[in-house]
């Protein structure tokens, strides 16, 4: 539970049909209500009437609500029909089968859940609102970053994640060799807020052929033309490099030896194929 002042304490139960009248609820969501919530209780008030801080510009006061729940996975409409009807900022006690939980809408889209209760910190109502949604967020804002920017940022994130699980998944399905590699390339381009992303680029100039990669969680393994896969290897070096003359003098760079990568026997030009998760990707579609 929240560790308030009792100043803060007001413990009155709210009606369902005060917030159904307030919040809009129709005849089908008074239903869920009905199954869902078994009490709605209003705890506690923080505002500068009951603790030790001043009025803020944006945040007039943070009310506590708990909300009784006869289910784990509540539906969404119930919380945001309460906050709706109350239209101050609230934090959510949820309390289910001897469970709780803390919630917080940031605003229309975003919100943020913890299983651990949230500090009073702050001098004012805006900073301990934000406090509070930083602690229900979790993790640390970035230096240099507001907690707006930081929210974007976050959502961006979580969008940009879906988009490349996507093409990943759709890569993986994909019968075609080509549009296959296509996919995987556009996951990896987008990959980019990742720092161990992964790349495997092959290119030509003149005569010198260059082989070049970098590690991530991924499986990754070069395939070559006796059949055998291996695995890439890290063998020095955050990038690895390597290159070749047709005439069979070598360039090596970046801290590694291919013979130490793959094993003796084994050159540049018997690699026909990168396997990355046991998809199978002609190297011909590096060039």
């Amino acid at each position: 539970m929240l560790d308030l002042p009792k100043s803060t304490y007001v413990g009155r139960i709210i009606a369902k049909d005060k917030i159904y009248a307030a919040g809009g609820a129709d005849s089908s969501l008074k239903g869920i209500f009905a199954k869902q919530v078994e009490r709605v209780r209003w705890l506690n008030k923080i505002s500068p009437a009951t603790v030790s801080i001043v009025q803020g510009e944006l945040v007039e006061e943070i009310q506590v609500i708990e909300v009784s729940l006869t289910t784990l996975e509540p539906d969404k409409r119930i919380l945001s029909t309460i906050q709706k009807a109350i239209r101050y900022k609230i934090v959510f006690v949820l309390v289910c089968k001897g469970k709780q939980s803390y919630f917080a809408y940031y605003d229309n889209k975003t919100s943020f859940t913890s299983d651990t209760p949230p500090k009073l910190a702050g001098h004012d109502t805006d900073s301990v609102w934000e406090n509070i949604i930083i602690q229900l967020r979790g993790g640390p804002i970035d230096e240099g970053k507001t907690l707006d920017e930081q929210i974007a940022a976050d959502v961006e994130c979580e969008s940009l994640t879906r988009q490349i699980e996507r093409l990943v998944k759709q890569a993986r399905n994909e019968k075609q060799p080509r549009r296959k590699w296509e996919l995987f390339e556009e996951a990896r381009t987008n990959s980019s807020l990742y720092d161990t992303e992964f790349y495997l680029n092959y290119w030509e100039v003149g005569e010198l052929k260059c082989l070049r990669y970098q590690y991530a969680n991924a499986k990754y393994e070069l395939k070559f033309a006796d059949g055998t896969t291996k695995p890439l290897k890290y063998t020095g070096g955050f990038g690895s490099g390597y290159g070749f003359h047709p005439s069979g003098g070598m360039y090596k760079g970046f801290g590694y030896d291919f013979d130490k990568a793959f094993g003796a026997g084994y050159e540049l030009n018997d690699i026909v194929a990168i396997v990355i998760d046991g998809v199978e990707i002609e190297l011909e579609l590096y060039k």
